[in-house]
Parts: structure tokens; sequence; C-alpha cells
């Protein structure tokens, strides 16, 4: 055994230990860094994914208000006055608007609704005045 300890065996074996060392850390090392990537690409795409819902939900409300506005705006004037009451009544409770939006849209058509009513009513009563004239 003495003889191999200084023989050049020893020296070849030491090397292929070292070679067997330093390919297992590269091993690890390459592993350890595709988890690494694969977990950051999943995080990435589950941050776009909440991203493209929430740019969604925010397009989805502005129609919703664009969609009110007008339905607000048609609520009050005499010949569209029906039209935009209800389209302000099917506004109320669609799923992606908040509690404090349906709240406003319920306050406004419970405003609008006996104002188009009178309006309505006062249109009908000068249609039958102009009736009975002819």
């Amino acid at each position: 055994m003495g003889t191999f300890v200084t023989s050049p065996g020893l020296g070849g074996l030491a090397a292929v230990c070292a070679a067997v060392i330093a390919l297992s850390a590269a091993l690890y090392t390459s592993r350890r860094s595709a988890a690494v990537a694969t977990a950051d690409r999943e995080q990435r795409e589950r941050l776009a994914k909440i991203d493209r819902s929430q740019r969604e939900i925010a397009e989805q409300r502005a129609q919703w208000w664009t969609r009110f506005t007008w339905a607000a705006d048609h609520a009050v004037q005499d010949e569209t006055a029906e039209l935009g009451i209800s389209v302000l009544l099917e506004l109320i409770d669609q799923e992606w608007v908040t509690v404090e939006d349906n709240q406003i849209a319920i306050a406004v058509a419970d405003v609008i609704q006996p104002v188009a009513g009178s309006i309505a009513n006062e249109a009908d009563a000068a249609q039958v005045v102009a009736e009975e004239e002819r």
C-alpha cells in the first residue's frame, strides 16, 4: 500500500474523484438553476395573468360607466326615457361592477325613474291635448 500512495495511480484516482465532485456540483447547480428559472417563469405567467384580468375588469368597468352615463342621459329625455331607464336597470348587478358603483346606479335609477315617469305622463298628456285640438 505504501507504494500506491506515492504512485501515479493515486494521482489519477484523485483526479477522477475531483472530476466526479466537480460534475456533481455542476449538475446540482444546473438543476437548481433550472428549478429557479422554472419558478421564475411560472411567477411571471401568474403575474401576467393577474395583470390581464385586472385590465379586462378595468376595461369592463370603463365600458359600464360609459353605458351608465349614456343611459342616465337618455333616461331624463322625453323621447328616450323608457329606453334609458331599462338600460340603467340592466346595468345594475353586473359581475364586474363594484358594490359602490351598483349603489350609485341604484340611487340614480331611483331618482330618475319617478322623474322619467312624470315626463312620460306629461308627454302623453301633451299628445292627448294635441290630438283633441285637431
